[in-house]
């Protein structure tokens, strides 16, 4: 059984007859012929009714041109595969992004580049502690996305944007504390504090590890459980801003204040990619997407900078200035 047998059992019934068959396949009548009755021969049932005047399917036919057909299609798309890895397209493009990151804002631009180059694997993985960039300079990712590290002369990175990191607590953790009152540091160090577990130590962890001090701490694996720990007034500890906003804004979290220690942080997200590597057309338009996408920082020396920095400031304060104290 051959694609060219298949092929031409499909151009009949497309056509109507073997003589316009054989003129869209661009090959003689008799060839057409001759290669659905080998077909045939190899089955050992008619496909064809020949009974009347135009070639009619018979009924073990029409139930084969169905799976032939299906094949025909895996035959085109094998084709393309082909001509996309001739082209330097990549079958497998892997991204590591850090779980500090918020996902909705990588997803655009993968989307874009997804669909763009449909026949590419794309393994997206959310990494804690120094996992993203592991997983970029031992070669298992292609690009990494993650918050600013030192700095590294084996990667190049682009600025995307900033990720604001909060202290907050659940309005009954400190019964006796009341807003705006600070906390005192020494107090707040005595008392439970909830970090997202990181692997590999700080660099490259998340900022602004868990404070020292004598107090009980919860160590979590993802910001999800932090988050219901904090919730359930069980400890407090610093939260991504997208991830504690809808808790802020209706009052089942407030923003903590303590002695000596900033309310927000910023935190500056990059995406990375190594120097020494020949990335490929997907690795390569994901990359631009990323530095062009109008959501993301763009370079302090660019026309659009200052225009960026005066929506962003604006923004932060919506976030930050008019969440609920409780």
């Amino acid at each position: 059984m051959t694609e060219e047998q298949l092929r031409s059992v499909d151009a009949v019934v497309r056509a109507g007859s073997f003589r316009a068959a054989a003129a869209q396949l661009g090959r003689s009548q008799s060839a057409v012929s001759k290669a659905v009755m080998a077909l045939e021969a190899q089955l050992g049932f008619r496909i064809f009714s020949r009974e009347r005047y135009r070639p009619a399917l018979t009924p073990r036919g029409g139930a084969f041109l169905d799976r032939a057909r299906a094949l025909i299609a895996d035959f085109d798309r094998l084709k393309d595969y082909g001509r996309e890895l001739v082209d330097g397209r990549e079958p497998f493009f892997a991204l590591a992004v850090h779980h500090l990151c918020p996902i909705e804002r990588i997803l655009a631009p993968l989307g874009k580049v997804s669909t763009r180059f449909p026949s590419t694997r794309f393994d997206l993985s959310i990494e804690a502690g120094r996992g993203a960039l592991h997983r970029l300079k031992t070669g298992e990712a292609d690009l990494a996305v993650s918050h600013e590290v030192n700095s590294d002369p084996e990667l190049e990175f682009t600025p995307l944007f900033k990720v604001t990191m909060m202290l907050v607590r659940a309005p009954n953790f400190l019964p006796e504390v009341c807003e705006p009152d600070v906390v005192p540091r020494s107090t707040a160090l005595r008392l439970p504090q909830v970090v997202v577990r990181e692997v590999g130590g700080a660099e490259g962890g998340v900022p602004f590890p868990l404070l020292e001090g004598k107090g009980h701490r919860w160590l979590v694996n993802d910001f999800a459980t932090k988050k219901q720990i904090i919730l359930a007034g069980l400890a407090w500890g610093r939260m991504p801003l997208h991830h504690a906003q809808a808790e802020l804004t209706d009052g089942r979290l407030i923003r903590m204040r303590v002695e000596g220690i900033a309310v927000a942080n910023p935190v500056r997200i990059k995406a990375l990619r190594r120097r020494a590597t020949s990335y490929g057309i997907v690795a390569q338009a994901f990359w631009r997407a990323l530095k062009s996408s109008d959501r993301f920082e763009p370079a302090r020396d660019s026309p659009g900078y200052k225009r960026w920095s005066n929506g962003a400031r604006v923004a932060r304060r919506s976030l930050v200035g008019e969440t609920r104290d409780g």
